[in-house]
């Protein structure tokens, strides 16, 4: 029936063309995405594979275990977060500027690509369901901290963060 018809079947592993760099990006995309929406107990290895085209062995080339993987996910997320708040309120000097350029920055991140905000909360559930992850998760939260404490630091300064009373004063 198939005489004279050659049938091609879809090869996993890298596809042509691309170099280690674009699997890589692509792993992490596609599991951001599956763990923002199916958590982390539910997502498999095998399945990111097989979304990203690529054989579950070639999976653990790049990442040697789903925390390893999903801990990826976590610092690339909060790189990009970062850097993006980070440059939206380089050049602002008050603390309301600061808050304001970080919701728009949130929201037009989350307009662009919802996986990431679903990631971040996902983060949270995820960290409670698994102590490993929790621990493992802990020392990576320096840039949250570094940027907040820089703007609550600055909202302390200008008086519109009163300490005393722990709540926000319209002072700029």
């Amino acid at each position: 029936m198939n005489a004279g018809r050659k049938v091609v079947e879809k090869r996993l592993g890298r596809p042509p063309a691309t170099d280690s760099g674009d699997t890589k990006r692509r792993i992490l995309d596609i599991a951001r995405e599956m763990f923002s929406v199916h958590g982390y107990e539910v997502t498999t290895n095998r399945d990111i594979a097989t979304a990203a085209g690529i054989t579950s062995g070639a999976l653990y080339h790049y990442f040697g275990s789903k925390l390893d993987l999903y801990l990826a996910v976590h610092e690339d997320v909060q790189a990009g977060v970062y850097e993006s708040f980070s440059n939206a309120t380089m050049n602002l000097e008050t603390f309301t500027e600061m808050f304001l350029a970080v919701l728009e920055v949130a929201h037009d991140m989350n307009e662009n690509d919802p996986s990431v905000a679903r990631f971040v909360g996902a983060v949270r559930v995820d960290a409670q369901r698994h102590p490993e992850m929790a621990a493992a998760l802990s020392p990576r939260s320096e840039q949250r901290e570094v940027f907040f404490t820089r703007l609550i630091d600055i909202g302390v300064k200008t008086g519109v963060i009163d300490t005393a009373r722990s709540f926000f004063y319209e002072a700029d």
